[in-house]
């Protein structure tokens, strides 16, 4: 099995008054001869004068999973349930 390994990266832009901190989190891989690296934004972290703010970004790839497998939940309840009660009878 190949190791994978997930990391919290954080990277800090000074804008103005406020420093803006990107978090994500860094999942990579190694196959031979090759691997991959896929970074995830998690959230937004933005400090100022006033204080901080924690701004999470949703993961729109689960969500879409989430649908697809619900819908396919509910054809499959459908299926099986309206499968017995359209047989005809002579």
């Amino acid at each position: 099995m190949a190791p994978i390994s997930t990391k919290i990266d954080d990277e800090v832009l000074n804008i103005g008054g406020r420093q803006i901190t990107l978090r994500r989190q860094t999942v990579s891989g190694v196959w031979r001869p090759a691997g991959f690296v896929y970074q995830r934004p998690r959230a937004i972290l933005v400090s100022d004068a006033t204080g901080e703010q924690l701004i999470p970004i949703p993961d729109v790839t689960r969500q879409l999973q989430l649908t697809f497998l619900g819908l396919a939940a509910l054809f499959s309840l459908l299926t099986a349930l309206s499968g017995p009660f359209s047989r005809k009878t002579n």
